[in-house]
């Protein structure tokens, strides 16, 4: 019987592997392919691989279409913006000059490279959930399928952003995660796991600027399960330290020198006069409490790439650099709620859609500019049409924070238990944390690209709840 349930799991496992490869595959590997337009942030990544637009229709390089082949250069990479995702692009570039041309790379080499880790990610997941009734593999490899092949996730993989490494490691986490918990491995199989686990987590915080926050409770999960067992020795407690430490260190290491000084300023600029003025009813008032000077109310509305805005002057550069910051805006909005809600509901309205307005097929595919594919859009398409979306965001996370306070408070009996519903709590609170973060630096800018990271933070919570929804059929049902 044994060999019978591992034999159809197995089978169901192969089934969900097939079908992502298949269906990942045909988006990005199949003309006429899928990928993200640029909107200029190419170039922090593209710089280190060496890369160069080649041949763009004028008109086309930005926003309307994607571009699929770029010439390689022979001199040095600049690294001006740091990414975990630059180890991926190097490797694909080499990657490139094995499979077409040494001084051509083509966008479907960094897919390559990509696609395995989406599955490894299933794999390991799938995996974790081999001990529990095959119906929940079933469910899960499904619910895989639907969302995290979903045109909104794929379509970021043929491009230069860093988006994928955010989601791809991220994935990888929570899988490495869930098998810890779920198998419970032993020995040094366990802590050879555990460093798998750092480094996923690693590869996750430094992907994005916007994701170092999180190195904070990802390191206190990471320690929980270095610290879990049967004996809770002083030795155990404190060799679990090590890896969370090592994972703050390089947190505060990357947030102090991994971002450019210009995406800094560009993330400022934006907030203060495309979101925080425009929504004001007194501009000026507000200027004054950032203690900038009045006539820049003029520039409310403007962007980082308006022609004629002051961006490069000094006086400017000085003035406004000097008195605003991150920690400067979020104690504006503090003292006043009224606003702070604002923001939060003015961004709620896209929180949950994975479509931003970017051009996914090339101009040889004959499609007018900034046309989306709505292949295998259907978890994309569904979030987006969500209604009232500020009150939805609340109940969600409220939704959830009421099940994990529940599971822990009455019904998680054994540290497997415990371990998983803390796991389903950092994904929660990781997602508010993001979501804020993104909010203050950004504003009303590329939210939709930002907001990637929460909704994979949400949709992975969003499994958590069905299989525990799952769990609680199979109850009532027995009871009957």
């Amino acid at each position: 019987m044994r060999w019978q349930t591992q034999t159809r799991w197995l089978i169901v496992a192969l089934l969900v592997i097939v079908a992502a490869t298949v269906i990942v595959g045909r988006q990005l590997f199949v003309q006429p392919i899928v990928g993200m337009a640029d909107n200029g942030d190419f170039e922090r990544l593209m710089e280190f691989g060496r890369c160069t637009h080649l041949n763009v229709p004028t008109g086309t390089r930005y926003f309307s279409h994607i571009h699929r082949v770029f010439y390689c250069e022979e001199n040095e990479a600049r690294i001006e913006y740091y990414s975990s995702q630059m180890i991926l692009i190097r490797l694909a570039v080499k990657l490139a000059a094995v499979i077409w041309h040494r001084t051509y790379f083509d966008l479907r080499a960094l897919s390559l490279l990509q696609l395995p880790i989406l599955l490894s990610a299933i794999s390991v997941t799938l995996m974790a959930l081999a001990r529990r009734p095959l119906f929940d593999s079933f469910v899960v490899g499904g619910l895989f399928l639907l969302i995290f092949c979903d045109v909104g996730y794929v379509a970021y993989f043929n491009s230069f952003y860093s988006e994928p490494g955010s989601f791809l490691w991220l994935l990888v986490t929570v899988a490495l995660s869930l098998y810890l918990v779920l198998q419970e491995p032993r020995g040094a199989i366990r802590w050879l796991l555990l460093f798998a686990l750092l480094l996923a987590m690693s590869l996750f915080v430094t992907a994005k600027a916007q994701n170092v926050l999180l190195g904070v409770p990802l390191a206190l999960y990471l320690w929980r399960l270095g610290a879990a067992g049967d004996a809770h020795q002083r030795r155990r407690w404190l060799a679990a330290m090590v890896m969370p430490l090592l994972l703050l260190t390089l947190c505060v290491v990357y947030f102090q020198g991994g971002r450019k000084e210009e995406v800094k300023r560009v993330n400022l600029y934006h907030h203060v006069f495309g979101e925080l003025l425009p929504s004001s009813s007194d501009p000026e008032s507000d200027l004054r409490a950032l203690e900038l000077p009045t006539p820049y109310a003029q520039l409310s509305g403007t962007n980082w790439f308006t022609p004629g805005i002051p961006k490069d002057d000094p006086a400017f550069v000085q003035t406004f650099y000097s008195k605003v910051s991150n920690g400067k805006i979020l104690k504006f909005y503090l003292l006043r709620p009224a606003r702070l809600w604002g923001l939060f509901a003015r961004n709620a309205a896209r929180a949950f859609d994975l479509r931003p307005y970017l051009g996914n097929f090339e101009p040889s595919a004959g499609h007018p500019p900034l046309t989306l594919s709505h292949r295998y859009e259907r978890w994309s398409a569904w979030k987006n049409s969500l209604p009232s979306k500020s009150w939805l965001l609340l109940f969600v996370f409220s939704f959830h924070l009421g099940v994990i306070l529940y599971k822990y408070g009455w019904e998680d009996r054994t540290l497997s238990q415990r371990l998983v519903t803390e796991l389903h709590a950092v994904l929660v609170l990781s997602g508010a944390a993001a979501y804020a973060t993104i909010l203050l630096g950004e504003g009303r800018g590329e939210v939709v690209r930002y907001m990637l990271i929460v909704n994979t933070f949400h949709d992975l919570a969003l499994l958590f709840l069905v299989v525990y929804g799952l769990a609680k059929v199979r109850q009532l049902i027995a009871r009957m």
